[in-house]
């Protein structure tokens, strides 16, 4: 996720993030790393996404 001309638009649209959680970081080579810890899978950034990049491969894990 991420890359080559990514905006990061999933940082603005989650709401995990913008209650201060540390849900989406960007890694050194400009992608994404979702934290599927703490996601709530609300599919925002899924939906948000102009390149498609992002998408829910499991459910959320019950801690």
């Amino acid at each position: 996720m991420g890359g080559e001309g990514c905006e990061h638009i999933c940082m603005d649209v989650c709401p995990n993030i913008k209650i201060g959680d540390k849900t989406i970081k960007i890694k050194d080579n400009g992608k994404t790393n979702i934290n599927p810890v703490s996601c709530g899978c609300c599919e925002i950034c899924v939906r948000t996404c102009p390149y498609s990049a992002i998408k829910i491969v499991g459910k959320k894990v019950k801690l």
